[in-house]
């Protein structure tokens, strides 16, 4: 008798169906590799790329585009611009304020600091840069576990950017943590801190999406980046363009224009680590 499997479907638990099923399911692309599966006796879920008995042996099939309602397809730069533009017709104004928020709590720490710097007499505004490291953290891993329920399709509000703030110490120390390795990185000179910042560029993410440690998160990270190096480097690169059309269009283009690029960077994220199955 086959043995019978449970599977994820974009993060829905789905089964139990027989071995035979399950094959043919991914071989006909609708279900991903990159989804996970289960059966007695594993010790937990696994991704089916990784158990032969259901890929035949045969390397893993491409994975496809997250959009959904896009159809099976293969990575590319295109697809993931793609579903970051659907997300972003969807979620524009959530994610543009949310992205407002975090600028206007920059700017308020940063005037507060000045002021008692003056008052203190602090020429290097150390007070300042203590505020801002304390804060930036817990905001920017708000604002990406905001961006991240956007390309889920999950509710997302501007205020979710305070969540950050329930995981205070580690989000300070991720940011202390990434300060340090661009530090780093900018030792070996531009082209350090450049591929730093790219085989890191999932950290926030995965702390956000898994509630992993810092550290946890800085490794899983090199590791999944690492893998698919040229796709993230041809993401953020392409941040460039579009960094400068938002400059053209003055401080207003320029809070869409930064959202878009987190959110490229969270569909490409989301693409090679799907959703894990709820407990």
């Amino acid at each position: 008798m086959e043995p019978e499997w449970y599977y994820t479907l974009q993060g829905q638990q789905q089964g139990p169906v027989p071995e035979g099923k399950l094959r043919s399911l991914l071989q006909s692309g609708q279900v991903l590799p990159n989804e996970f599966v289960f059966k007695e006796g594993m010790s937990d879920w696994a991704a089916a790329s990784s158990r032969s008995e259901l890929m035949g042996g045969s390397p893993p099939t491409p994975i496809s585009t997250l959009a959904r309602g896009a159809g099976v397809g293969e990575i590319s730069i295109g697809a993931v611009y793609q579903e970051a533009i659907a997300v972003f017709k969807e979620s524009w104004i959530p994610l543009c304020l949310g992205f407002l928020l975090i600028l206007a709590f920059s700017l308020g720490s940063g005037f507060i600091a000045g002021i008692i710097g003056a008052i203190a007499h602090d020429r290097h505004n150390i007070l300042g840069n203590l505020l801002g490291l304390v804060i930036n953290g817990p905001l920017t891993l708000g604002m990406w576990a905001l961006i991240l329920n956007a390309v889920d399709r999950k509710p997302v509000s501007p205020m979710d950017i305070l969540e950050g703030f329930k995981h205070f110490l580690p989000a300070f120390v991720l940011n202390l943590l990434m300060m340090v390795a661009m530090i780093a990185g900018l030792i070996a000179l531009i082209i350090g801190i450049f591929i730093v910042a790219i085989l890191l560029s999932f950290a926030w993410l995965y702390m956000a999406d898994r509630g992993c440690s810092p550290v946890d998160a800085m490794k899983q990270s090199f590791e999944c980046v690492k893998s698919n190096f040229l796709i993230v480097l041809v993401v953020m690169l392409l941040w460039i363009p579009i960094a400068i059309a938002g400059f053209l269009a003055l401080i207003i283009g320029l809070v869409p224009a930064g959202v878009f690029c987190w959110l490229t960077l969270a569909v490409a994220y989301r693409w090679l680590n799907p959703p894990t199955p709820a407990a």
